[in-house]
């Protein structure tokens, strides 16, 4: 609201930061196809600002942060983790982890500050739990509730929007709050499966843990309202608004931890989640930025693992080339890049796959190089010049957290 009242020059509106709107016009452009091809260069320009920004930290530059953190396409994951954790800190340091609701605060003010401090809440949990590192965050040391759709930017402007407007921000509000609550589950599963601590506990407290975090998803599902529901993977209100899609798929990878005949069935979901998607409107949608680690030598064929692959290998074998096909469609014909960032990681996958399931070869691709009209995330300075020494070359970059301890 205030964003669209500086552009027009309301009587009383506040000029918008410089950095903050490039940073807004730069991430929108990845979803505007006729000006996509502008991304790379006004991108350059939203980095350089960044980094003034975080010379004088204010709550417009984490809101800058956010943006370029969320932004596609985003390769530079290790690089994006440290930005968070820099987020995290400045987040620490002008108080966004304290509830602010009785500040003397303009209304707008509190509800930005209660929308950043639980995107930076979200991206800690889900890149936490992808990557296999700690949280930044911690729960005994935060007091901001939930938000509520009275923290939409439009707050009590709603009511002067058109009727499919209001419904469409009310929703993604509905989305951001979904997310924000499912981040707190997935903090949960960090604390108890992905610590330190969790490794020494016996397979009966897990399992009572499970259980646990089994019935609060069920519990979050059964409070969710109708534009954020699917049927067996397919969404009930289409078209969805901003940030629906993405949600739906945290929450069907947040469940992949239950029982093996419980995850084939959610992944059958998941598979046709994503044959239903469109290819033009969806596939464009906001995605959050996220990429699965893994080690790939960590197959290993145990007496226990060979029979539930023989139990199960039909059904999963032909959800496999499901989504295959998918993604190589997504990929190949739709140009998404998403899509082609998963078979990256999807093709070493499957390689390794192969060695005990030999009917998944057939599905190896040759090694996928990166798109050349991808733009990496570096929020660091000097990172042109950087460019200009290796190039497209940025696999060191992209694989700081796979490297193993060695002494070279």
């Amino acid at each position: 609201m205030r964003l669209l009242a500086a552009c027009n020059s309301n009587l009383g509106a506040d000029p918008l930061p410089h950095a903050l709107l490039c940073g807004i016009l730069g991430h929108s452009l990845v979803y505007e196809p006729l000006v996509k091809s502008q991304f790379r260069d006004v991108w350059r320009e939203v980095v350089a600002a960044e980094e003034e920004e975080y010379k004088q930290p204010r709550l417009r530059t984490l809101q800058l942060a956010i943006l370029s953190l969320a932004t596609r396409p985003s390769q530079a994951h290790a690089v994006n983790a440290m930005s968070l954790a820099r987020s995290v800190s400045i987040a620490h340091m002008i108080g966004l982890h304290l509830d602010c609701s009785e500040w003397r605060l303009p209304r707008w003010e509190r509800s930005v500050r209660k929308r950043v401090w639980w995107a930076l809440v979200i991206l800690d949990k889900w890149i936490a739990m992808v990557h296999g590192r700690p949280s930044l965050i911690h729960k005994h040391n935060r007091s901001v509730p939930l938000p509520t759709l009275d923290d939409t930017d439009w707050g009590e402007f709603s009511s002067s929007l058109q009727v499919d407007e209001d419904t469409l921000i009310e929703h993604s509000m509905a989305s951001f709050i979904g997310q924000s609550e499912l981040a707190l589950i997935v903090e949960d599963m960090l604390d108890r499966f992905y610590s330190q601590e969790s490794q020494r506990r016996n397979s009966t407290a897990a399992g009572d843990d499970l259980r646990e975090l089994s019935a609060k998803l069920d519990a979050l599902q059964a409070r969710l309202p109708d534009c954020l529901r699917s049927a067996n993977g397919v969404l009930v209100d289409r078209p969805p608004a901003t940030g629906i899609l993405s949600r739906l798929l945290s929450i069907n990878v947040s469940r992949q931890a239950q029982a093996i005949e419980v995850g084939l069935e959610l992944c059958g979901e998941f598979v046709v989640f994503l044959e239903n998607l469109n290819p033009g409107e969806e596939y464009d949608s906001f995605w959050l930025p996220l990429r699965v680690h893994r080690q790939i030598n960590s197959l290993v064929c145990r007496p226990s693992l060979t029979e539930n692959l023989a139990k199960w290998s039909s059904t999963s074998l032909a959800l496999v080339r499901r989504l295959v096909k998918t993604l190589n469609q997504a990929k190949d014909i739709h140009k998404w890049e998403l899509a082609e960032s998963a078979m990256i990681r999807g093709n070493e996958l499957l390689r390794t796959a192969s060695t005990l399931l030999p009917d998944l070869t057939d599905l190896v691709n040759a090694p996928i190089e990166v798109s050349s009209n991808q733009t990496f995330n570096f929020d660091f300075p000097d990172f042109g010049a950087l460019t200009d020494s290796f190039g497209s070359d940025w696999s060191w970059a992209l694989n700081l957290g796979e490297m193993k301890a060695s002494g070279s």
